[in-house]
């Protein structure tokens, strides 16, 4: 995946799942002070964190025609994998980079 075709699918999550990005790009001395891998996405601009606080949470939680909800993090965790992504979940965000 190149770079535009990354942002682009950052762009179509964004509008989709709602929430806000962290932490996307790093030089590798930030990326060494918050723990991250020496071959982390973040150095090269194709790893995004994002994280919704609860209140996000509810505003991005729609419900289909069969009366079943999904939060902005949930449809994120379905979406992504379709547009070229992988999701690894950290706990309090998502971390996203390219499959691969």
């Amino acid at each position: 995946m190149d770079y535009i075709k990354f942002c682009i699918a950052i762009l179509q999550l964004m509008v989709a799942c709602g929430g806000r990005i962290t932490s996307w790009g790093r030089s590798p001395f930030g990326n060494d002070e918050v723990g991250g891998g020496l071959t982390s996405y973040h150095t090269m601009m194709m790893g995004v964190d994002w994280t919704w606080s609860d209140a996000e949470l509810l505003a991005t939680t729609i419900s289909d025609k069969d009366g079943d909800t999904m939060n902005g993090r949930e449809r994120m965790v379905v979406m992504a994998p379709r547009l070229g992504l992988e999701v690894i979940g950290e706990g309090d965000h998502i971390h996203l980079e390219p499959k691969g």
